[in-house]
């Protein structure tokens, strides 16, 4: 692909994108850790969740929304949420902090624990068969865990519980936090297991209904992201991140999309600047990058351009099973390292 990469080499990028949401769904369409992956709870029920990531490129700040949609009669018990899991891609964030958390019925009781290389031990946020996570927001007990709406706590039908939703803020800190989308909290996979989820929510039922640890069952979900510094004369990175296996072709466009193509809607809009085939994401860290060099060119300061990715799964390519990545803005930046030439 010699044409995309002398085209891509003309980019030096830097994140315009305004705060959007991304919401992952855990359900019985899901992953598990029961016989064969099934979605269920160590009493054979269901149980359901939504997680929701706002994310604020400019200050690091990080809003995730937890409800807990398990389908329970009114008056029963039911499990609560006690511990959600979920990722960053690596070396982007180096520390993270919980601000403040919020919910209807008594106040949320959540702590967070951040580990910044879910890879290597030790690892402090295991959500049993799901793997290790970066992120960790849990609770000590069932009793003080999410419940949803018009359930009861087990073994005290008095008792107060946390209902959703419940949103939590954290301050993220680290060298690619302005770079970062809130698609890469839901896109990242989980570590050091053979069932990657994006997401993992822990639920708890107590004596009175079941436990266990459930994932997200979305195939080949995927974000796109950029690393590195953003100035002409400089080198940056353009990532896409996601489902291990799942092969990605980056596309970048002059201009914002969406276009129904009547098969398929694309999040940015024809022609594109350039393609490039990054292969299959790679199973340990499912991440694929592309490295670009910005010439010294001053007049690509200020141009704006509109990447995304189009994913397949393993060997279905021929099964017409394709997703794209949401789009994300970038910008020419004025490197550091510029300096006019003079004549």
């Amino acid at each position: 692909m010699p044409n995309a990469l002398l085209l891509a080499a003309s980019f030096s990028l830097l994140s315009g994108f305004a705060a959007a949401q991304a919401q992952v769904l855990i359900g019985p369409d899901g992953v598990g850790c029961g016989t064969g992956g099934l979605a269920v709870l160590s009493d054979g029920s269901n149980a359901a969740a939504s997680v929701t990531f706002v994310y604020s490129p400019h200050d690091g700040e990080l809003r995730v929304t937890v409800a807990n949609t398990t389908a329970t009669a009114p008056g029963l018990p039911g499990p609560t949420i006690t511990g959600i899991f979920f990722n960053t891609p690596s070396a982007t964030v180096t520390s993270a902090a919980l601000v403040s958390q919020t919910g209807v019925g008594k106040k949320p009781r959540f702590q967070l624990t951040f580990d910044d290389d879910a890879n290597a031990g030790p690892n402090p946020n295991v959500a049993g068969c799901l793997g290790t996570f970066n992120f960790r927001l849990a609770t000590a007990s069932g009793r003080d865990g999410i419940a949803a709406p018009s359930t009861t706590v087990c073994g005290d039908p008095a008792a107060t519980s946390v209902t959703g939703p419940v949103t939590f803020v954290l301050q993220l800190n680290g060298p690619e936090i302005h770079n970062l989308s809130a698609d890469v909290f839901s896109a990242t996979t989980s570590r050091n297991t053979g069932r990657k989820v994006n997401v993992g929510v822990g639920f708890d039922g107590g004596t009175c209904a079941g436990s266990g640890f459930l994932g997200n069952g979305d195939i080949c979900r995927v974000a796109v992201f950029s690393r590195g510094t953003h100035g002409i004369g400089e080198t940056m990175t353009l990532a896409v991140v996601g489902g291990e296996q799942c092969r990605a072709f980056l596309g970048v466009s002059p201009h914002e999309g969406p276009v129904d193509l009547g098969v398929f809607v694309i999040p940015v809009s024809l022609p594109l600047l350039f393609s490039y085939d990054l292969g299959y994401l790679p199973s340990d860290a499912p991440e694929a990058n592309l490295q670009v060099f910005v010439p010294h060119a001053p007049e690509l300061i200020g141009f704006t351009a509109y990447m995304t990715a189009l994913t397949h799964p393993y060997q279905l390519e021929l099964y017409n099973v394709f997703s794209f990545a949401r789009a994300y803005q970038f910008t020419i930046g004025n490197g550091m390292s510029y300096c006019p030439p003079h004549y």
